[in-house]
C-alpha cells in the first residue's frame, strides 16, 4: 500500500487506482514500437482520440512526432478502443499543454452587436468558468495530492489522502479533454457560433456519470477526514495553510474540494443564458436545448447520490455518538435517519404521562430513545431496539379509545381500548367541532326557509346566510386539521 508502484505523478503507464471501491481502473496503453515511433506521440495520440469521441467528431489516425508505424498504429489502436468502449474507461494520458493550450476567443470582429455579441459574452464566460475550474482540480493533484504523498515524515496514510482526493484526476482529464473541443469552438466562434453539440457529447458519456457519481460519493467522508485532521493533527494543519499560500486561488482545500459538486449547476446557467440570446431557427438552438436537459439530468441525478450519501453518513455519526457500535448498523449502507421528534412516554408501571424531555430516532434498522437534546453536550441514550423486533399498533386517540399498558415478559404491549375518557385537547376539538356542524346544518335549513318567505325582509338575505355558510366552512375545514394533528402525535409501539 505504500508502494507508488510506478508513474507515481499519474502520467506513467502501468498505474492503477489506489482509491476505495473503484468503479473502473486507469487502462495502460501499450506503447511499445517496432518502428521507432514515439512514445509521447502515442500517449498525445491517444488523447487527440479521446478528445474526438467526447466531441463527437471522427479522429484523426496519425500519429505522434517521430514517425514511425508503431506510434500510428497505437493511435489507432486508442482511438479504436475508446470509440468502441464509448470511453466507459478511464484511459491515463499526458495531455501536452503547448499543443493543447486554453480556449480563448479570437479578437472580437467590429460591428458585432444584438444577441450576437450577448452569446459571444456568455461564450467567453463559459471558457472563463471552464478554465478556473480545470486549474482548481489541477491545483488539488500539483499542491496538495502529490506533496502529501511525498511528504516525510507521512503527514496521513496513503488510504487517507486517496480518500480526500478520490477521482479528481480522473475529474481532471474529462474537462482537459472538453477544453480541447472548447478551444476548437473558440476558434471559429464568429463563423459557426455553434458549442451546444461538444456540451451534449461531453456530458452523455457515462464514464462522467461514474466519476462524478464516485467522487460524490466519497465527498462527505473525505470532508469530515480533513475537518478533523485539521483540529487533532498539527503538521497537516500548518501543510494546508502553506499549500493555500501557494495555490494560485488562494482558497483552502475545503474551498476546492467543493467545486466538482457545484459545477453543473454553474454549467447549466450559462447553457441557460445562451438559449436566451439564442434564435429558434439559430442551428445551435437544438443542441443547446439537448445539452441542457443532459445536463439537468446528470445534476438531478449527482444531487440525489449527495443527498443519499450524506444521509448515509449522517446516520452513521449519530449511531457512533450515541454510543450504538453494532458493526452489523454501522456497515449498513442502507441505513438512514427516517425523522426524529421530541416525545412524552407513557410508563407500564404508572400508567400516566412521563413529563421528562426526551426524543424518539427513527431509522431503517434501529427506533432509539433518547434523553432532550442539551445545548452543549451529548445525547443520552435511554433506550433502542432493531426496527424488525417493534410493531406499529395505533398512531391515534379518538374520543372512545384509550391506551393501556401491559408488560408481558420482556416485551411492553401497548393496547387500545375502548372508553368514554378523553384527552383534554382532543375533547375541545371535538366539542367545537361538533357545535359547528350543528349549527351549519340549521343555517342549511333557515336558507331554505328564506327562500320560501312571500315577502323580502331586508334583515333576512340569502346572500348574508351563505355569506355566514362560507365563513362557517372554513372554520369546520381548520377544526378538521386540527382534529388531524392531534390525532397524529401518538405513537404506540
Amino acid at each position: 500500500e505504500e508502494s507508488d508502484g510506478g508513474g507515481g505523478d499519474g502520467s506513467g503507464p502501468g498505474r492503477r487506482s489506489e482509491s476505495p471501491a473503484s468503479d473502473f481502473e486507469e487502462v495502460p496503453i501499450d506503447t511499445a514500437d517496432g518502428g521507432g515511433g514515439s512514445r509521447i506521440g502515442a500517449w498525445r495520440s491517444a488523447a487527440a482520440a479521446a478528445a474526438a469521441v467526447m466531441s463527437g467528431r471522427p479522429a484523426s489516425s496519425s500519429g505522434g512526432g517521430g514517425g514511425g508505424g508503431g506510434g500510428r498504429s497505437t493511435a489507432k489502436s486508442a482511438a479504436s478502443t475508446a470509440a468502441a468502449a464509448g470511453l466507459s474507461e478511464y484511459i491515463d494520458v499526458n495531455i501536452s499543454d503547448t499543443k493543447h493550450p486554453p480556449a480563448v476567443l479570437p479578437p472580437q470582429p467590429e460591428g458585432l452587436a444584438g444577441n450576437r455579441l450577448k452569446r459571444r459574452k456568455v461564450f467567453e464566460s463559459l471558457l472563463a468558468t471552464e478554465a478556473s475550474y480545470l486549474a482548481s482540480l489541477r491545483e488539488l493533484l500539483d499542491v496538495y495530492e502529490q506533496p502529501l504523498l511525498k511528504h516525510k515524515p507521512k503527514l496521513l496514510p496513503r488510504r487517507a489522502t486517496r480518500l480526500i482526493f478520490y477521482k479528481v484526476r480522473e475529474l481532471h482529464q474529462i474537462h482537459r479533454i472538453l477544453q480541447i473541443s472548447l478551444h476548437a469552438a473558440a476558434l471559429s466562434w464568429d463563423t459557426n457560433e455553434q458549442v451546444g453539440h461538444i456540451l451534449t457529447a461531453s456530458f452523455s458519456k457515462s464514464l462522467v456519470l461514474k466519476t462524478y457519481a464516485a467522487f460524490i460519493n466519497t465527498y462527505p467522508r473525505g470532508l469530515e477526514l480533513v475537518r478533523r485532521q485539521m483540529k487533532d493533527n498539527a503538521p497537516f494543519a500548518s501543510f494546508l495553510g502553506t499549500a493555500q499560500r501557494r495555490s494560485s486561488h488562494k482558497l483552502p482545500l475545503l474551498g476546492i474540494l467543493v467545486r466538482p459538486v457545484q459545477r453543473f449547476p454553474q454549467l447549466l446557467l450559462v447553457v441557460k443564458d445562451l438559449l436566451k440570446y439564442t434564435e429558434p431557427d439559430h442551428p445551435d438552438r437544438y443542441d443547446l436545448l439537448y445539452a441542457q436537459t443532459q445536463i439537468e439530468h446528470l445534476a438531478s441525478q449527482l444531487n440525489d447520490i449527495k443527498r443519499d450519501s450524506e444521509q448515509l453518513i449522517s446516520a452513521r455519526q449519530m449511531l457512533r455518538a450515541l454510543g450504538v457500535h453494532s458493526k452489523s448498523a454501522l456497515k449498513n449502507s442502507r441505513i438512514r435517519i427516517v425523522r426524529e421528534d421530541d416525545v412524552s412516554e407513557l410508563r407500564a408501571d404508572r400508567q400516566q404521562q412521563h413529563a421528562g424531555g426526551m426524543r424518539i430516532i427513527l431509522t431503517t434498522y434501529y427506533v432509539l430513545c433518547t434523553g432532550a437534546r442539551r445545548r452543549g453536550g451529548p445525547q443520552e441514550l435511554l433506550w433502542y431496539t432493531k426496527l424488525e423486533d417493534v410493531r406499529l399498533s395505533g398512531t391515534s386517540l379518538t374520543p372512545d379509545m384509550k391506551v393501556n399498558l401491559e408488560e408481558v415478559s420482556n416485551y411492553l404491549r401497548i393496547v387500545s381500548q375502548r372508553s368514554t375518557e378523553v384527552p383534554e385537547e382532543l375533547e375541545e376539538i371535538y366539542n367545537s367541532l361538533h357545535s359547528l356542524l350543528h349549527d351549519h346544518a340549521v343555517l342549511v335549513k333557515i336558507l331554505s326557509l328564506v327562500s320560501t318567505l312571500n315577502f323580502i325582509y331586508p334583515d333576512v338575505r340569502e346572500d348574508r346566510l351563505q355569506a355566514l355558510l362560507g365563513n362557517m366552512q372554513v372554520a369546520i375545514q381548520q377544526k378538521n386539521e386540527e382534529l388531524r394533528v392531534a390525532q397524529g402525535t401518538v405513537l404506540a409501539l
